[in-house]
């Protein structure tokens, strides 16, 4: 069964040094995928919408969702955890962890966060960039709490990761300047990340919008910072809801062609499950349909 609407520990391989934990929060929506590498079938993916996260801190439902869930909670060899966050930074790898510390403050989005215990820093690799999360300190602690080993990493992040290995070891059509893979959540969330053809990140953003037409907004508002030729240098996949992407398609459709994959439930996955730990656990269920 590939969607059950419940984990137990009973459902999961016996192999417990095989197990692998993914887990994406964002403010309205938590989805959880654990699988063994190596055993067909052994997917599981349980997701919740009674979930809400918000940049004061303050955090309802995760807990609830593990609870509802507990093979979740049960040993495994990796553990994952993305967080669709507005406070992060990106900066080179050369910056001192002090100085990268300093301009993560100063640049999250939610720049009225006071530098206080209510808020821990965490940082992680990605394509060649450092990048940090500014997360709410109980949530944080609430996570290493519960998950051992656990990494815990942007949510875009992880999708640059992902189409990095597209690009490197899949795809060969690789053939404009840059590549651009936006991700539109059923809460009209928008994740974009931009590659170079060597994939190696070039810009990446997260913004919440109210229409197709702001989620439009924000990503040709990106693109065309980085070129002035967007449909010449670009190549813009588009993932999400068939509704909401097809829209967006026709609204760009003056500056550049998208691509288009949509989330069809027991369809074939375009992804490997062994690569889930690189990317939103919603992606494995899509298909391309432009």
């Amino acid at each position: 069964m590939l969607f059950p609407e419940t984990i137990y520990e009973k459902d999961l391989p016996a192999d417990t040094g095989d197990r692998k934990l993914v887990i994406s929060i964002a403010p309205e929506r938590c989805d959880a995928a654990v699988w063994s590498d190596g055993i067909p079938g052994s997917l599981r993916i349980v997701s919740t919408t009674k979930i809400t996260l918000d940049q004061t801190g303050q955090w309802t439902g995760f807990e609830d969702f593990l609870y509802d869930n507990p093979g979740l909670l049960a040993p495994m060899s990796q553990t994952t955890v993305m967080i669709a966050t507005d406070d992060i930074v990106m900066v080179p790898k050369a910056i001192n962890r002090d100085n990268a510390s300093r301009l993560l403050y100063k640049t999250a989005l939610s720049c009225d966060i006071p530098v206080t215990s209510r808020y821990i820093e965490t940082w992680h690799e990605c394509c060649d960039i450092s990048v940090g999360l500014l997360l709410p300190s109980k949530l944080h602690r609430f996570i290493t709490r519960s998950f051992q080993p656990v990494n815990i990493r942007w949510y875009a992040s992880a999708i640059a990761e992902y189409w990095k290995h597209m690009l490197t070891t899949v795809q060969s059509n690789a053939t404009k300047r840059l590549q651009a893979i936006a991700v539109v959540s059923a809460s009209l969330q928008l994740t974009l990340v931009v590659l170079d053809s060597n994939g190696n990140m070039v810009a990446a953003i997260s913004r919440k919008g109210t229409s197709h037409s702001d989620l439009s907004y924000h990503i040709l508002s990106l693109l065309a910072s980085l070129t002035a030729s967007i449909s010449d240098d670009v190549n813009l996949s588009v993932f999400g809801v068939s509704q909401e992407i097809t829209a967006i398609k026709q609204e760009l459709s003056g500056w550049i062609d998208a691509r288009l994959y949509t989330y069809i439930s027991g369809k074939s996955s375009i992804i490997d499950p062994a690569q889930l730990h690189l990317i939103a656990p919603e992606l494995i269920t899509a298909i391309e349909t432009a």
